[in-house]
């Protein structure tokens, strides 16, 4: 699947999240302040009731392989994210928020 994205950062979205008005916009202004730190290997939004938003960029996807067991949820975001601060990479907080 990750063939087929062809932008900087890929973004995962829990399917029980509900995106807050103007996430998008704030999603833009995450990324774009994170793109002008090359340490920056992942962007996380805040989040109530467990619901999870991460965006990823998209050379720390490619470096590392992609999540280790093929699925996606909060335990393989923290191995990934454990994973790119081994290499080198930050894990930042957005401005964000989901429901």
């Amino acid at each position: 699947m990750l063939h087929e994205v062809s932008g900087d950062w890929v973004v995962f979205v829990d399917a029980a999240v509900e995106l807050q008005p103007r996430w998008l916009d704030a999603l833009g202004r995450d990324l774009a302040l994170a793109s002008t730190r090359p340490s920056v290997g992942c962007s996380v939004g805040s989040f109530d009731d467990g619901g999870l938003d991460v965006a990823y960029r998209r050379t720390v996807l490619d470096a590392l392989g992609s999540f280790a067991d093929g699925s996606a949820d909060w335990t393989t975001d923290l191995d990934m994210q454990l994973r790119l601060t081994c290499v080198g990479f930050s894990v930042e907080r957005g401005s964000r928020r989901t429901a």
